[in-house]
């Protein structure tokens, strides 16, 4: 139960020594490591089997959990043994790092991956045929499914009326060669409720916040390890206003397409002021203001808790966007329901099998394509790994 399998050039691989997997809203690419302790001279070869980019997926039992590419592959080692990583995230990745596909090129997807079904309540959007950047009308939902599609990576939409309007938005695209697909993509989607991640098979979701809520709830004494809240207060502000300009026509120009917006933090009772700076057309600088407030007011209240294993009773892994309830007497929590922002499962010889929760209010959720970019350029994450076919350290999980 709970073991991590990892498949790589048509091998599979198990027992690793540290796990560490890590899920965010914040994160628009999962992430992972794996690593690997060995006696010398048993195995002096175990680098040569992983290489950056090749492709791998990662299981729990036979839940896929991650569908991506190997980053990293640091080694440290000394006179009698070696300790391999394997560290790597999701196939959006490339959507972290990468600029636009030139045009022209045909819309190819690889069939050699497994593949978890799509859920019935989400809508996979296709692309044209060929890759394309320059500036023509197109509906959003196809736009957006070609410009990634360039990477391998279907674009997935929850079947909600709100998203699918958007997405059906006929629009001028016109996209700057220089720019990430992640903040192209954050530019036109996150905002009115909307939120950009991947899921197991390394595709592209657009979904609203908090659909479905989980079996357990978190209860202080049952099954929470430990909880952390740092209430920081550094970003939190009593007025946030936003300017910005609406896009023009023949008969309007100069201050008449200024928009502004202002929005209050009533429990800052201080004069603290942050200026926020619209640079798309047709912004809403009012909810722009009303956003920055919430999602800071969410972090300064968000809680980490640690709780032991990775699935709920219920058999279900403990995943990112699912509300919980929480019952927490140190905090005051009685049945309060909050949003998992950040899922992260480890194992090691020290804690044996634990899931980190990260959790916030649900009116606070926002993607930040600045954070999500540097986040993602790093796999921080801490482990997993072991190898059947290898003769390796047999003290394992």
């Amino acid at each position: 139960m709970n073991q991590v399998k990892l498949k790589c050039n048509g091998r599979e691989y198990a027992y690793w020594s540290k796990v560490t997997i890590t899920s965010g809203l914040n994160e628009l690419s999962r992430s992972f490591t794996l690593e690997v302790t060995y006696i010398l001279p048993e195995q002096n070869t175990l680098k040569d089997l992983f290489k950056p980019n090749d492709r791998v997926q990662i299981f729990i039992d036979d839940d896929l959990i991650i569908s991506g590419y190997i980053d990293k592959t640091p080694i440290s080692y000394n006179a009698n043994s070696i300790n391999v990583q394997i560290i790597g995230r999701s196939k959006t990745e490339d959507l972290v790092d990468c600029n636009p596909w030139p045009e022209g090129d045909p819309i190819q997807f690889d069939q050699g991956w497994v593949l978890s079904p799509t859920p019935n309540d989400f809508i996979v959007y296709e692309p044209n045929a060929v890759t394309t950047r320059s500036k023509h009308q197109d509906k959003l939902g196809t736009a957006l499914a070609t410009l990634v599609g360039a990477y391998g990576i279907k674009l997935k939409a929850y079947n909600d009326p709100e998203i699918i309007k958007k997405l059906d938005e006929v629009k001028n695209i016109n996209i700057k060669a220089e720019s990430t697909l992640y903040d192209i993509i954050a530019s036109v989607v996150i905002g009115d409720d909307l939120l950009i991640t991947d899921d197991e098979n390394g595709d592209l979701l657009v979904l609203k916040k908090g659909k479905q809520k989980c079996f357990d709830s978190v209860t202080l004494g049952i099954n929470i390890l430990s909880g952390k809240a740092d209430f920081d207060a550094t970003k939190i502000f009593q007025t946030y206003s936003c300017s910005g300009h609406k896009k023009g026509d023949d008969n309007t120009s100069g201050k008449q397409l200024q928009t502004n917006g202002k929005a209050v933090d009533t429990e800052v009772n201080r004069r603290r002021y942050k200026y926020l700076n619209s640079v798309s057309e047709n912004s809403n600088c009012l909810q722009t203001a009303e956003g920055e407030r919430n999602y800071q007011r969410a972090q300064y209240d968000k809680v980490t808790y640690t709780v032991y294993g990775w699935r709920q009773s219920n058999g279900d892994l403990w995943k990112i966007n699912y509300l919980v309830k929480v019952t927490d007497k140190i905090l005051g929590f009685s049945q309060k329901e909050m949003l998992i922002q950040k899922v992260v499962f480890e194992l090691d010889n020290t804690n044996g099998m634990i899931t980190t929760l990260e959790l916030i209010p649900p009116e606070g959720v926002k993607i930040e394509s600045k954070s999500g970019s540097q986040k993602n350029t790093k796999s921080s994450s801490t482990s997993v790994s072991q190898v059947n076919s290898l003769n390796l350290n047999k003290n394992r999980f």
